[in-house]
This record gives C-alpha cells, structure tokens and sequence, in this order.
C-alpha cells in the first residue's frame, strides 16, 4: 500500500470516529482530582537540592511530581470572554487563512455577544510578546509544536484574551480514472476531456484553552470533502485545488462544532460557578 493511501485510510478513520463524537469539553477540577494525591503538586521549596560543591540547585521534577503539577488547574473562564483564534500551520503560529474567516465569523454570529468575540491571535505580537529569549532558547530541543503552543499563550497574554482557540486543518487527494480515461491516450483527450476524477479529503481539529493556566476546555474534530473533474494534463494543480478545498470545508463543519462546543460549555461553566464561586 503506498504512502497516500495509508494517508487516506487514516483519514477514513478520523472521519469514522468524528462522526460518532466531534467534540468534547472539561470543566473538571484539579483540587478534587488531586485529593487522593499523596501531598498534591511539590512545593517549589522542597525541590532544591545540594550539588557536589554544596551550592543550591534546582532538581528535575519526578514524572509523578509532573503529573500532579499538570493535574493541578481549575477552569476559569466565564462568558462572554475574549476568545483568541490561532492557526497552526507547519507546526508554527500563522495568521488565520482569509478562506476561513467567513466560517469563524458565521460561528461567532450564531453565538451571539452572550459568548463574547474570536479575536485573531497575531503572528507578530507574538514575537513582540516574547520578552524572554533565555527561556526561548531553553525550548530549543522541545517539539515545533510545543513552541508554537508558547507563542500563543504568550501572544494572547499581550492581547488580553481569557482563552484561545487553537486549530489547524490540512487536506489530501488522489486521482481516480473514469470509464473516459481511454481517450488519455490522446493528444486530444489529455487536453480537453475531464476523464479523471479528482477526490479531496480534508482534516480540522481544534482545542480550547485558558490563556492563563493552560486548562483544556474542550476539542473539536472534523472532516471534509471536494470533488471533481479533470482532464488528465491538468490533474496536478486540480489535486492541489481539491486538498485545499477539502481541508477548507473541514473547517467550516470544525467552526459548527467549535460553536456546539462552546454552547455546552458556558452551561456547564455556569453549572461549576454555582457549585465553587470562586
């Protein structure tokens, strides 16, 4: 089986499972998930060590002590709020593809201000943001993704927004011979007969975070499809065009399940308020 159609098959996958569930939120707490924790997340003070020479100095974090520090976050956020917008592509922040912002702005009027606005995250505060380059270059050896993720926290910061919506989207497609096909053989044929058909498949998730303590509130999957026809001499830049068109379409069924999402969370949201006010 070659590359593109083990990418297909997982891509059949994902549109399989998306459909069954395509998204989900969290308003869990981290104070009640820890209470059974043997002395909840490690104080700051307790992790100084001696080294050979006798001088303080800082000792990693055990996995169990990252575990219990990742645990420990409490949803905060209420609406309406300032939701950032912040695209993914090639693992880096990028502005928001203008092919989409009819979609984010169509999800953002069925909402209503209840909810708030999406705000895009911008590429360049996040590089004004960025006022610590020592500990930039301590993430030098961590994934693009794990930075692109530090940019945009940080970016949003500047921004002012209480959560940002991360999302990226991406497209495949394949070429498929009709019964017209024989006439490829033809000069004629290759030029002016759509004997092929061209097949787009499109992938967009999403997940929804607080600015300030990085607490999950929910993700979002979905897929899309394009199709179309096209004469064999013009199959390459038709690939290109039906992946694009896929993946767009991806995105525009991701914004109606973002706005679902959202829908549930502010009642959940409001739910935890009334339990724990503060």
């Amino acid at each position: 089986m070659t590359v593109l159609s083990n990418r297909f098959t997982a891509l059949a996958l994902i549109g399989f499972l998306s459909a069954c569930a395509t998204y989900e939120t969290q308003t869990t707490s981290g104070r009640t998930y820890l209470e059974e924790y043997p002395g909840g997340p490690t104080p700051l003070s307790d992790r100084f060590t001696k080294d050979a020479d006798g001088n303080d100095v800082l000792r990693p974090l055990s996995v169990d002590e990252e575990v219990a520090l990742a645990a420990n976050v409490e949803p905060q956020l209420r609406f309406p709020a300032r939701i950032g917008l912040a695209y993914i592509q090639n693992g880096q922040l990028s502005p928001v593809p203008a092919g989409h912002g009819a979609a984010w702005l169509g999800a953002a009027k069925s909402l209503g201000p209840e909810f708030g606005q999406f705000v895009p995250v911008s590429p360049l505060v996040a590089g004004v943001a960025d006022s610590n380059p020592r500990e930039a270059s301590s993430l030098k050896g961590r994934s693009r993704l794990a930075e692109a993720m530090r940019s945009i926290r940080l970016a949003s910061a500047r921004q002012h927004l209480d959560a940002v919506l991360v999302y990226e989207s991406f497209g495949q497609s394949k070429n498929s011979a009709t019964p017209l096909s024989a006439l490829n053989v033809t000069l004629i044929g290759m030029a002016l007969v759509p004997a092929n058909l061209i097949e787009g498949q499109g992938f967009a998730q999403a997940i929804l975070l607080d600015v300030r303590n990085g607490y999950t509130y929910g993700n979002a999957v979905a897929v899309g499809d394009s199709a179309s026809l096209s004469t064999y001499s013009n199959t390459g830049s038709a690939e290109k065009t039906r992946a694009e068109a896929a993946a767009a379409d991806a995105v525009e069924t991701l914004t109606e399940q973002v706005a679902d999402m959202m829908r549930r969370l502010r009642s959940e949201l409001a739910d935890v308020a009334k339990v724990d006010p503060s």
